[in-house]
């Protein structure tokens, strides 16, 4: 099949993917979870995949995406070993959507669990049906419903109650050089147990420059004053396709904090659904955008405040170059027993060729009266005021542009409370902008 033209089609063709799933499972059809895939599958075709037509897609053109017959992800132990350099334990290591026990290294301890999906389900059965697929909504969007009609592998950590791991928890998904087009579902479930605390870093990375397609959910669920420290580095390949969705549940007086770089992948969509629903909690969001030649990036969140007293603080810095397209469509809403909110969301956008072009579209959404929430989007060029200082200082103009574009990156890096992260992260900015 070379390309898939109507949505018949695309129903037909991810159903057929579906029965070879099912029938590579030897007969693990007959367990709670096929029942969730099967209705998740069911969903997913009366859905079928978002259009333009839709508000919420309007500026993200999948055409391309779901013209392409991709098939299931075989297995593949060949990972280069540069692939896993710097990257410490403990870890888990997902190579195109599967685990690898060879390339993983958990750590496992009375405090913390590390496995993967498959072997959670065995170990810790009453959580595995309690959380999983519980948040991420498969009822409007489609590719939570594709995640979950497909869902087999993925990540699972569990940190018990009242304790405080040091190091963080590394989830690292690797996709392959392979000759044909695939497509991995990887799957991650994070609970934190009331008065713990950890750090999350969420890893995707790409070997070649082959295409592919990874559709990811993510839940994470917090107790009563547990502290998530999140990390996501999306550095896909080149002609990769990224869709992720990143459902948060919090607890009263627990603090989530996300910070996402999205460097890689031809198109990308990066979407956040946290909820407030305990009172005094706290959700801290931050993301980072480079995108160069035509890629195309989408960044969506909802951040939920259910509950009185919480807080919640939204930053979205984007920098696209040549003829890359960005995206931010950010929702804030208050629900009616939400008083005493306070709320901020920034958007900055920084444009560096004529060619590029950036869509911004904040939004709030309040049904209570005491509360404190501001929005803020800018999208512009670099700053000539200070590009002209900088010259008048002997610094030519290239790299004076280079200082300015840095400074505007750095102000996501500053809240990365990790060194590693936070000096990898520097090393490719550096790189990018020839300091």
């Amino acid at each position: 099949m070379t390309a898939i033209k109507t949505r018949e089609d695309q129903k037909d063709w991810y159903l057929s993917q579906f029965r070879l799933f099912e029938s590579s499972l030897n007969g693990d059809v007959h367990q709670a979870i096929h029942s969730l895939r099967t209705e998740a599958m069911e969903r997913f075709s009366e859905l079928g995949f978002p259009t333009s037509k839709s508000e919420e897609w309007k500026y993200t053109n999948l055409s391309s995406l779901i013209s392409t017959p991709f098939r299931l992800a075989a297995a593949d132990a060949n990972v280069p070993a540069k692939a896993l350099d710097g990257i410490p334990s403990p870890r888990l290591v997902f190579v195109n959507g599967r685990f690898s026990r060879k390339h993983s290294s958990s750590g496992s301890r009375e405090s913390l669990t590390m496995a993967s999906l498959p072997e959670a389900a065995k170990s810790h059965p009453d959580l595995i049906q309690n959380f999983l697929a519980r948040y991420a909504d498969v009822r409007t969007q489609a590719f939570s419903a594709l995640n979950t009609a497909f869902l087999y592998d993925g990540a699972f950590v569990l940190v018990r109650r009242g304790t405080v791991i040091e190091e963080p928890v590394q989830l690292v998904f690797i996709s392959t050089d392979r000759e044909e087009q695939f497509i991995a579902f990887p799957r991650v479930l994070v609970i934190a147990e009331e008065n713990s605390q950890v750090k999350i870093v969420e890893r995707f990375q790409g070997t070649g420059g082959n295409t592919y397609f990874n559709n990811i959910v993510s839940e994470t669920v917090l107790g009563s004053n547990a502290v998530v420290d999140h990390y996501r580095i999306q550095l896909e390949g080149e002609n990769a396709y990224h869709v992720s969705h990143s459902h948060v549940q919090q607890d009263r007086g627990s603090v989530y904090s996300s910070t996402a770089f999205l460097w890689g992948a031809a198109l990308s969509r990066h979407e956040v659904h946290a909820v407030l629903n305990g009172e005094g909690g706290e959700c801290r969001a931050r993301s980072l955008y480079l995108g160069k030649n035509r890629q195309h990036s989408d960044i969506h969140t909802v951040l939920e405040h259910a509950a009185p007293h919480c807080q919640s603080h939204q930053l979205v810095k984007t920098m696209v170059d040549d003829e890359a397209h960005g995206v931010f469509s950010g929702k804030i809403i208050v629900h009616p027993d939400a008083q005493k909110t306070n709320a901020i969301q920034t958007n900055n956008n920084l444009l560096l060729s004529e060619s590029a072009s950036v869509d911004t579209k904040p939004q709030l959404e309040i049904f209570a009266d005491d509360v404190r929430c501001t929005h803020g989007a800018t999208i512009g060029k670099v700053d000539e005021e200070g590009l002209f200082y900088l010259r008048s200082r002997g610094i030519d103009e290239q790299q004076a542009r280079n200082v300015l574009t840095y400074a505007f990156a750095s102000e996501v890096l500053e809240g990365v409370a990790l060194d590693d992260v936070r000096r990898e992260m520097d090393e490719r900015l550096h790189r990018q902008f020839r300091f």
